[in-house]
């Protein structure tokens, strides 16, 4: 009997090993899964952040093509002028 027990007890423990490697490989699945995720994530916000370099360029070609229009300095600042 005490060999059937120990059998037993065995075939538990490696039952409860096979679950906890079961699990653990769950785990690592869905940690990947989530890293993935965020990956396209930041790779979507980075194509979206693009987008802004863009149109301040295009902001500065209309700046620039206006101050020519105006024959200005387009990096001039106003001067507040005192009348006295």
């Amino acid at each position: 009997m005490t060999c059937a027990r120990a059998d037993a007890t065995g075939s538990r423990k490696t039952q409860n090993e096979n679950e906890s490697r079961k699990k653990q490989k769950c785990l690592q699945e869905e940690r990947c899964k989530g890293m993935e995720e965020q990956k396209q994530f930041f790779k979507q916000k980075s194509g979206e952040d693009m987008e802004v370099p863009q149109a301040i360029e295009k902001v500065l070609v209309f700046k620039g093509e206006r101050a020519q229009m105006l024959s200005v300095n387009p990096d001039a600042v106003a001067q507040p002028v005192i009348v006295s």
